[in-house]
Protein backbone atom coordinates (compact mmCIF):
# COMPACT_ATOMS: atom_id res chain seq x y z
CA UNK A 1 0.00 0.00 0.00
CA UNK A 2 1.26 3.47 -0.91
CA UNK A 3 1.65 5.53 2.29
CA UNK A 4 3.01 8.59 0.49
CA UNK A 5 0.17 11.13 0.40
CA UNK A 6 2.08 13.76 -1.56
CA UNK A 7 5.15 13.46 -3.73
CA UNK A 8 6.53 16.66 -5.27
CA UNK A 9 9.25 16.63 -7.89
CA UNK A 10 10.91 19.77 -9.29
CA UNK A 11 7.83 21.91 -8.69
CA UNK A 12 7.99 25.53 -9.83
CA UNK A 13 5.42 28.31 -9.67
CA UNK A 14 6.42 31.35 -11.69
CA UNK A 15 4.53 34.63 -11.87
CA UNK A 16 5.33 36.90 -14.80
CA UNK A 17 5.01 40.67 -14.76
CA UNK A 18 6.52 43.69 -16.49
CA UNK A 19 9.31 43.59 -13.92
CA UNK A 20 10.18 40.02 -14.93
CA UNK A 21 9.68 36.57 -13.39
CA UNK A 22 8.98 35.85 -9.74
CA UNK A 23 9.66 32.32 -8.51
CA UNK A 24 7.05 31.75 -5.80
CA UNK A 25 8.16 28.10 -5.76
CA UNK A 26 11.60 27.26 -7.09
CA UNK A 27 12.39 23.60 -7.84
CA UNK A 28 10.64 22.00 -4.86
CA UNK A 29 11.02 18.26 -4.18
CA UNK A 30 9.75 16.40 -1.08
CA UNK A 31 7.29 13.72 0.13
CA UNK A 32 4.59 13.75 2.81
CA UNK A 33 3.55 10.48 4.45
CA UNK A 34 0.06 9.37 5.45
CA UNK A 35 -0.89 10.27 9.04
CA UNK A 36 1.88 12.83 9.52
CA UNK A 37 1.59 16.27 11.05
CA UNK A 38 3.64 18.47 8.74
CA UNK A 39 4.54 22.10 9.45
CA UNK A 40 5.51 24.33 6.53
CA UNK A 41 7.39 27.15 8.19
CA UNK A 42 8.62 30.45 6.83
CA UNK A 43 8.32 34.23 6.91
CA UNK A 44 5.86 36.24 4.84
CA UNK A 45 6.73 35.94 1.16
CA UNK A 46 8.63 32.68 1.57
CA UNK A 47 6.26 30.72 -0.67
CA UNK A 48 4.47 28.70 2.02
CA UNK A 49 0.98 29.90 1.05
CA UNK A 50 1.70 29.17 -2.60
CA UNK A 51 2.81 25.72 -1.49
CA UNK A 52 -0.53 25.18 0.26
CA UNK A 53 -2.38 26.35 -2.85
CA UNK A 54 -0.64 23.95 -5.24
CA UNK A 55 -0.89 20.99 -2.85
CA UNK A 56 -4.60 21.58 -2.41
CA UNK A 57 -5.30 22.21 -6.08
CA UNK A 58 -6.41 25.80 -5.53
CA UNK A 59 -3.58 26.72 -7.90
CA UNK A 60 -1.48 24.71 -10.36
CA UNK A 61 2.32 24.63 -10.71
CA UNK A 62 4.06 26.15 -13.72
CA UNK A 63 6.15 23.01 -14.06
CA UNK A 64 7.03 19.84 -12.16
CA UNK A 65 4.87 17.07 -10.79
CA UNK A 66 2.62 16.80 -7.72
CA UNK A 67 1.25 13.35 -6.99
CA UNK A 68 -1.55 12.74 -4.49
CA UNK A 69 -1.10 9.03 -3.83
CA UNK A 70 -1.00 7.74 -7.44
CA UNK A 71 -2.77 10.69 -9.10
CA UNK A 72 -0.78 13.48 -10.73
CA UNK A 73 -2.93 16.43 -9.64
CA UNK A 74 -0.80 18.87 -11.64
CA UNK A 75 -2.46 17.43 -14.77
CA UNK A 76 -6.07 17.57 -13.58
CA UNK A 77 -8.73 19.83 -15.12
CA UNK A 78 -10.53 22.49 -13.06
CA UNK A 79 -13.52 20.20 -12.55
CA UNK A 80 -11.28 17.30 -11.54
CA UNK A 81 -9.42 19.55 -9.08
CA UNK A 82 -12.74 20.64 -7.56
CA UNK A 83 -13.71 16.99 -7.05
CA UNK A 84 -10.26 16.24 -5.61
CA UNK A 85 -10.71 18.98 -2.99
CA UNK A 86 -14.29 17.99 -2.23
CA UNK A 87 -13.59 14.28 -1.82
CA UNK A 88 -10.23 14.38 -0.03
CA UNK A 89 -9.42 17.67 1.70
CA UNK A 90 -10.48 19.83 4.61
CA UNK A 91 -9.47 23.47 5.15
CA UNK A 92 -9.00 25.64 8.24
CA UNK A 93 -8.18 29.30 7.69
CA UNK A 94 -7.13 32.16 9.94
CA UNK A 95 -10.55 33.71 9.33
CA UNK A 96 -13.23 31.32 10.52
CA UNK A 97 -15.70 31.76 7.61
CA UNK A 98 -18.66 30.59 9.67
CA UNK A 99 -22.21 31.18 8.38
CA UNK A 100 -23.61 33.78 10.84
CA UNK A 101 -27.29 32.80 10.62
CA UNK A 102 -26.64 29.10 11.20
CA UNK A 103 -26.16 27.50 14.62
CA UNK A 104 -22.88 25.87 15.60
CA UNK A 105 -24.38 22.44 14.90
CA UNK A 106 -25.62 23.57 11.47
CA UNK A 107 -22.24 25.06 10.58
CA UNK A 108 -20.53 21.76 11.33
CA UNK A 109 -23.29 19.91 9.50
CA UNK A 110 -22.36 21.85 6.35
CA UNK A 111 -19.00 20.12 6.33
CA UNK A 112 -20.58 16.71 6.85
CA UNK A 113 -22.85 17.21 3.84
CA UNK A 114 -19.78 17.42 1.58
CA UNK A 115 -18.81 13.83 2.33
CA UNK A 116 -19.96 10.33 1.47
CA UNK A 117 -18.58 9.10 4.81
CA UNK A 118 -18.93 11.97 7.33
CA UNK A 119 -18.04 11.74 10.98
CA UNK A 120 -20.63 11.91 13.74
CA UNK A 121 -21.34 15.60 14.45
CA UNK A 122 -22.23 15.17 18.13
CA UNK A 123 -19.02 13.22 18.75
CA UNK A 124 -17.02 15.93 17.00
CA UNK A 125 -18.67 18.67 19.05
CA UNK A 126 -17.72 16.73 22.17
CA UNK A 127 -14.08 16.52 21.01
CA UNK A 128 -13.94 20.28 20.39
CA UNK A 129 -15.71 20.99 23.69
CA UNK A 130 -18.80 22.69 22.25
CA UNK A 131 -21.64 20.25 22.92
CA UNK A 132 -23.33 22.71 25.28
CA UNK A 133 -23.12 25.50 22.68
CA UNK A 134 -24.35 23.64 19.61
CA UNK A 135 -27.56 25.70 19.39
CA UNK A 136 -25.79 29.05 19.74
CA UNK A 137 -24.80 31.29 16.82
CA UNK A 138 -21.25 32.36 15.87
CA UNK A 139 -21.67 35.89 17.27
CA UNK A 140 -22.21 34.38 20.72
CA UNK A 141 -18.78 32.68 20.69
CA UNK A 142 -15.23 33.82 21.42
CA UNK A 143 -12.54 33.76 18.74
CA UNK A 144 -11.10 30.54 20.09
CA UNK A 145 -14.53 28.90 20.14
CA UNK A 146 -15.22 29.97 16.56
CA UNK A 147 -11.90 28.46 15.50
CA UNK A 148 -12.94 25.19 17.14
CA UNK A 149 -16.20 25.25 15.18
CA UNK A 150 -14.20 25.83 11.99
CA UNK A 151 -12.01 22.83 12.84
CA UNK A 152 -15.03 20.63 13.56
CA UNK A 153 -16.64 21.68 10.27
CA UNK A 154 -13.47 20.85 8.32
CA UNK A 155 -13.06 17.48 10.05
CA UNK A 156 -16.77 16.54 9.78
CA UNK A 157 -16.32 15.53 6.15
CA UNK A 158 -13.68 13.01 7.29
CA UNK A 159 -10.92 14.36 5.00
CA UNK A 160 -7.76 12.45 4.19
CA UNK A 161 -5.76 15.67 4.50
CA UNK A 162 -6.48 18.72 6.66
CA UNK A 163 -4.85 21.98 5.53
CA UNK A 164 -4.42 24.66 8.21
CA UNK A 165 -3.42 28.14 7.04
CA UNK A 166 -2.10 30.12 10.04
CA UNK A 167 -4.73 28.48 12.31
CA UNK A 168 -3.53 30.35 15.42
CA UNK A 169 -2.75 33.67 13.73
CA UNK A 170 -5.75 35.49 15.22
CA UNK A 171 -5.58 33.83 18.65
CA UNK A 172 -3.79 34.58 21.90
CA UNK A 173 -1.41 32.05 23.46
CA UNK A 174 -4.03 30.22 25.52
CA UNK A 175 -6.51 29.85 22.67
CA UNK A 176 -3.71 29.11 20.21
CA UNK A 177 -2.41 26.22 22.27
CA UNK A 178 -5.93 24.86 22.77
CA UNK A 179 -6.44 24.93 19.00
CA UNK A 180 -3.15 23.10 18.38
CA UNK A 181 -3.98 20.52 21.06
CA UNK A 182 -7.26 19.91 19.25
CA UNK A 183 -5.42 19.34 15.96
CA UNK A 184 -3.13 16.86 17.72
CA UNK A 185 -6.17 15.03 19.13
CA UNK A 186 -7.76 14.80 15.67
CA UNK A 187 -4.53 13.46 14.17
CA UNK A 188 -4.26 10.83 16.90
CA UNK A 189 -7.93 9.82 16.86
CA UNK A 190 -8.60 9.73 13.12
CA UNK A 191 -5.12 9.41 11.59
CA UNK A 192 -5.77 12.54 9.53
CA UNK A 193 -2.74 13.89 7.69
CA UNK A 194 -2.43 17.51 8.86
CA UNK A 195 -0.45 20.18 7.02
CA UNK A 196 0.00 23.44 8.94
CA UNK A 197 1.31 26.57 7.23
CA UNK A 198 2.70 29.06 9.75
CA UNK A 199 5.33 31.70 10.49
CA UNK A 200 5.37 30.70 14.19
CA UNK A 201 8.53 28.58 14.80
CA UNK A 202 7.14 27.15 18.06
CA UNK A 203 4.49 25.19 16.16
CA UNK A 204 7.27 23.23 14.43
CA UNK A 205 7.80 21.26 17.66
CA UNK A 206 4.40 19.60 17.18
CA UNK A 207 5.25 18.17 13.77
CA UNK A 208 6.55 14.84 12.56
CA UNK A 209 8.15 16.70 9.65
CA UNK A 210 9.15 20.37 9.39
CA UNK A 211 9.64 21.95 5.98
CA UNK A 212 11.33 25.35 6.19
CA UNK A 213 10.91 27.75 3.28
CA UNK A 214 12.57 30.97 2.25
CA UNK A 215 12.39 32.94 -1.02
CA UNK A 216 10.43 30.20 -2.77
CA UNK A 217 12.91 27.46 -1.90
CA UNK A 218 12.95 24.70 0.69
CA UNK A 219 15.86 25.61 2.95
CA UNK A 220 15.58 22.62 5.29
CA UNK A 221 13.53 19.47 5.93
CA UNK A 222 13.86 17.61 9.18
CA UNK A 223 12.03 15.04 11.29
CA UNK A 224 11.40 15.64 14.98
CA UNK A 225 12.70 12.82 17.17
CA UNK A 226 10.37 13.99 19.92
CA UNK A 227 6.97 15.58 19.35
CA UNK A 228 5.89 18.05 22.01
CA UNK A 229 2.39 18.49 23.37
CA UNK A 230 0.80 21.78 22.39
CA UNK A 231 0.51 22.83 26.03
CA UNK A 232 4.27 22.60 26.51
CA UNK A 233 5.61 24.67 23.60
CA UNK A 234 7.04 28.13 24.12
CA UNK A 235 4.85 30.66 22.34
CA UNK A 236 6.50 32.88 19.72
Amino acid sequence: MNNTVYSLKNVKKIYKSQAGKTYALDDITFDIQKGEVVVILGPSGSGKSTMLNVLSGIDVPTSGKIKYFDTDISKLSDIELTNYRKENLGFIFQSYNLIPNLTIYENVELGAHLSKSPLDIDKLLKIVGLVDMKNKFPYQLSGGQMQRVAIARAVAKNPNVLFCDEPTGALDEKMGKQTLRLLQDINEKYGTTIIIVTHNPSIAYLANTVIKMNSGKVSDIHKNDKIMNAEDIRWA
